[in-house]
């Protein structure tokens, strides 16, 4: 019966993350701002990478012709409104600000991994039930932030960028280097 109900337990928790993986594999990018236009809605919020290796998240106002007008938030100040070219875009993702699937997976491998931990313990003064108890938070943390770290790609510029450098952000004498390749 405990075989049984640990299969039945991880057996769901695999169906929920091949959902996710399943789910997560939609359209190509589109390589003009004018097939971006029906692909993209107000309010929807974008991360836009520059050529210059700049980065700005915020929320679209408006896509037209060659320019996508965005609003990006300000700590303690009013939104500013930002417009930027289509020759100055080099990519432009689609981030989810909402974790909670993710967190859900997480959690529900973490409870995965406490009933195989706690089935399989040979230990008799409960030494593991620590991290039996704890699998659950830490893997629905670990899903949270795995879910806010990806985004899905909705304008890749035609243009060849090969490598972007730019100042390192650290005292040290250091260069930062980013490159793009495409297959």
């Amino acid at each position: 019966m405990a075989k049984l109900m640990t299969s039945s337990v991880l057996s769901i928790v695999t169906l929920m993350v091949l959902e996710g993986v399943a789910g997560a594999q939609t359209q190509s990018p589109v390589q003009t701002f004018a097939a971006l236009q029906p692909l993209i809605a107000a309010d929807q919020e974008i991360v836009v990478w520059r050529d210059d290796g700049g980065k700005t998240r915020g929320k679209v106002i408006a896509v037209s012709g060659d320019t996508i007008e965005i609003r990006r938030p300000r700590l303690f100040r009013r939104a500013a409104r930002e417009v930027i070219a289509e020759s100055s875009v080099r990519r432009i993702d689609h981030w989810d600000s909402s974790t909670v699937k993710g967190g859900i997976i997480g959690a529900a491998v973490g409870l995965a991994v406490s009933v195989a931990l706690l089935k399989t313990s040979q230990s008799e003064n409960w030494s593991e039930l620590p991290v039996a108890a704890a699998s659950p938070v830490v893997g629905g943390w670990i899903g949270s932030a795995i879910d806010g770290a990806i985004t899905r790609p909705l304008f890749v510029s035609p243009k060849v960028t090969d490598a972007v450098t730019g100042p390192s952000r650290s005292r040290g004498a250091r260069v930062v280097v980013a490159a793009s390749l495409r297959f």
